[in-house]
């Protein structure tokens, strides 16, 4: 259990101070809006649930909007209010689980330390007056879903139903969630180090290692252009990899405005009024989570005088310090926990074993997202674009998109890639001192994090990289990314030259993205081109990179094993490993037998070390390759084999009887798991990408089955391996392909995790089901005619009189 000036929390908050509980009945603020007539929209639901919405405004569509989301996920929406708000511990403690891990309670102090509520009405009167009215409306509708289910005398769903933290919201609310989503990659994971920052000491001591700060985050994206269409001006697939679980799911969405705006495709839960992946009449774009950096820590000097004080250019700078309050619900009552935070003119005071405060120096984080008010403007610029001059317009205007590179094809047959926007923008000094300088390069290389000197303000990043500075391609054949670099987005035009905070160039690229260039070129080797089917059938392909590069290899090293000198243990090992492999083909479909063993033995091997043909700049796609024949392979087989064998399950069991989704109900207990969730591991080299990464951020409990432990480190498995099987948290949310005749879009999509967190609710599985049943996507209801067709439902909500 984590500390607060060396008291156990439940100590500390009977020690404190002691505080009651505020009037948290937020009412909707009139004076920013527009519209006094009150909002209204009307919400046509399709097949699965899927909201159809119509409006006059870009308010009105954004309140219905907001009351369509809230209908299918308001206790999660207004978890993350409170979230943002730092009350959190307020309402359940100080701990996420029963653990004593203090989640609740570091988050509250991560959140009110940045004062993303207090930005975000600080920054308000600066916003677009779009953004201003897609929040409000947002608000609004928010706000008339919860009066309507107070005047219906209805119940909130069960995980919410009754709870004080369910209340109206406010505008700072709504700008203060996306504060948070754009600080994912960044300032966003370091609330432990911010906790733990002291000018002496620490008192909460924080022990990781410095490594590279980057959420595991995936995504695949192809946008083909007219050269390598076939039927179609372009195609686009779009392929993104989330969390199952938590605030960073999807919801799929239509939007239709009287001016001419006709948008589908999906967003984030608690994001408003837009369509974050999707298409109009004329483009289609998708993201995928980028490499880039977006953040910055600098080592600040204090002149080895004072702890509190630093230096910038000569000049003595000083320290700041705010006390931050939080209140915590105990089981003496609702008690105030306070923590001094520490702050400079760069940013914000960090600590951990490899970050300290000491006499001479301190680190601190400089984070290019924070506060981040382009992200609700520059999709809509895309929800609006009709042409490629107007998206590259967009991106010149903006760097509203956090964390993605955009693909993008269009009507007349093009395909673009924008490289991430929103990088810090380094001086040429800087950039060179990152290159020649020894130590930092090293950190770079080994850490993936970027530190600079802090107290010469050249090193200082002041804003985003320039439009110019931006990688991008544009062309009418392909561009592609699986989350490297820029560097490959098309491997006979390669992008190079741009800052070293956009990522690696001439780096070893993931199986995942060699898997994904070998099918694309097994496609553009099809002389008739790239289809809708044919996009569909590489999304959910069951191959894996790695077994066929090196499958053929390790049966024949299973071969020679009996000549090897292998201990006895070991031996029984290998030869159980080999059985099982010697007659799988090396695709992971659901009846496959020996996909387990070779999973396992796939986290387990290192590319470096157990390959004899290492990386080579000029085959980057093909490289590294060919597996070691010497014993230290057959240990790691070895070593696959007892961990799988440490988990009870048969070696030979059947791939779609391993990897399973599974909700957890209100009271933490798990609900009915569905078998033969497709996909495959990025250790492995699948395209279509699953994990067991439990990623949730948010508050309700998750049923976890007992974990595998690794039989020589005796630590979990990093491939999730639990005793039941692979729980896949992660992986295929929104997919889409869509392609662009010149009559307009074709579409087909799925939301793999459906568009309801309510168990109540008749969309909660529904589409989870038939992708798990059919691995196959839909026909996306998109004209006037097919969205009639599909309708189940329709709705008129409008806003009640202020």
């Amino acid at each position: 259990m984590k500390k607060i000036n060396g008291l156990s929390i439940s100590a500390a908050a009977l020690i404190l101070s002691g505080c009651t509980f505020a009037d948290h009945n937020k009412t909707h603020v009139a004076s920013d809006q527009q519209n006094t007539e009150g909002y209204q929209a009307k919400i046509i639901r399709t097949d699965f649930g899927v909201p159809h919405i119509y409006a006059d405004s870009l308010g009105a569509l954004s309140f219905g909007n907001a009351y369509a989301q809230a209908q299918d996920n308001i206790c999660l929406l207004a978890d993350n209010y409170i979230r943002v708000n730092g009350e959190r511990s307020l309402y359940h403690g100080p701990d996420r689980k029963e653990t004593g891990d203090n989640l609740n309670l570091v988050g509250d102090f991560g959140f009110k330390s940045l004062e993303l509520v207090a930005k975000a009405r600080e920054l308000w009167p600066g916003l677009s007056a779009d953004s201003k009215e897609i929040v409000l409306g947002y608000v609004a509708g928010y706000n008339t879903y919860l009066k309507d289910i107070e005047l219906k005398n209805a119940s909130l769903p069960a995980a919410c139903n009754t709870a004080a933290w369910v209340r109206p919201i406010e505008k700072e609310d709504v700008l203060a969630h996306l504060f948070s989503i754009a600080m994912i990659p960044g300032i966003g994971q370091f609330f432990d180090e911010l906790y733990a920052a002291s000018p002496s000491h620490s008192d909460v001591q924080v022990a990781r290692r410095l490594i590279k700060q980057q959420p595991a985050l995936g995504s695949n994206a192809w946008a083909i252009g007219k050269e390598n269409a076939q039927n179609h001006n372009s195609v686009l697939l779009a392929n993104p990899h989330f969390p199952y679980e938590g605030s960073l799911r999807f919801w799929q969405v239509h939007h239709t405005l009287n001016d001419g705006m006709d948008v589908m495709g999906a967003s984030l839960i608690g994001f408003p009024g837009v369509v974050n992946i999707g298409f109009n009449q004329a483009i289609a774009w998708t993201h995928t989570f980028s490499e880039s950096e977006h953040f910055v820590l600098y080592k600040m000097q204090t002149g080895g005088v004072d702890p509190m004080h630093y230096e910038i250019d000569g000049e003595v700078k000083h320290v700041s310090k705010k006390r931050v309050s939080v209140k915590v619900k105990t089981s003496q009552g609702t008690q105030s926990v306070d923590r001094d935070f520490y702050y400079t003119d760069v940013g914000p005071v960090l600590v951990n074993d490899d970050l300290p405060w000491t006499q001479d120096s301190f680190f601190v984080i400089k984070d290019v997202n924070l506060y981040n008010t382009d992200m609700i403007d520059h999709w809509l610029a895309l929800n609006r674009s009709n042409t490629i001059a107007d998206v590259q317009d967009a991106f010149k205007k903006y760097n509203g998109l956090a964390f993605n590179n955009t693909l993008l094809t269009s009507k007349s047959g093009d395909a673009l890639y924008y490289g991430d926007v929103s990088v810090p923008k380094l001086s040429q000094l800087a950039i060179d001192t990152l290159t020649e300088e020894a130590e930092l390069a090293y950190i770079r290389q080994h850490y993936g994090v970027t530190v600079l000197p802090g107290h010469v303000s050249a090193f200082i990043f002041d804003g985003f990289e320039d439009y110019t500075g931006t990688p991008k391609l544009l062309n009418q054949t392909y561009v592609q990314n699986s989350n490297d670099s820029h560097w490959l987005t098309n491997p006979q035009t390669p992008l190079t030259g741009f800052s070293p905070l956009f990522g690696d160039e001439k780096a070893i690229q993931s199986l995942r993205t060699r898997m994904g260039l070998k099918l694309l070129k097994e496609e553009l080797n099809d002389p008739e081109g790239i289809s809708v089917s044919d996009a569909q059938k590489a999304l959910f392909s069951q191959r894996a990179y790695l077994s066929e590069l090196i499958l053929s290899d390790l049966k024949a090293l299973c071969i020679k094993a009996s000549t090897a000198e292998l201990s006895q243990t070991v031996r029984a090992q290998v030869n159980a490993g080999c059985d099982t492999l010697r007659t799988w083909d090396g695709v992971f479909d659901a009846n496959s037998r020996g996909g387990f063993v070779f999973r396992e033995f796939a986290f387990l091997l290192d590319q470096r070390a157990h390959f004899d043909v290492p990386f080579n700049v000029n085959e980057p796609t093909t490289t590294p390759r060919q597996l070691k024949q010497d014993p230290t392979v057959l240990e790691v087989l070895a070593r696959a084999v007892a961990n799988i064998q440490g988990s009870g399950l048969a070696l030979d069991t059947e791939i779609g009887a391993l990897q399973f989704v599974q909700s957890t109900d209100k009271s933490g207990a798990p609900l009915k798991a569905i078998t033969n969730w497709p996909g495959l591991f990025e250790e492995e080299g699948g395209f279509n990408m699953i994990s067991s990464l439990n990623w949730n951020s948010s508050v309700f409990p998750q049923y976890q089955h007992p974990v595998v432990y690794d039989s020589v480190t005796r630590e979990p498995l990093a491939s999730g391996l639990t005793e039941r099987g692979y729980h896949i948290r992660f992986g295929p949310s929104w997919l889409m392909v869509v392609g662009f005749s010149d009559q307009g879009p074709e579409a087909k999509g799925l939301l793999t995790y459906s568009q309801s967190t309510h168990s109540e609710s008749a969309f909660f599985k529904d589409q989870t089901e038939f992708y798990a049943e059919n691995k196959t996507l839909r026909k996306l209801p998109y004209t006037k005619e097919e969205v009639q067709e599909a309708k189940i439902s329709t709705t008129l909500v409008k806003e009640h009189t202020r």
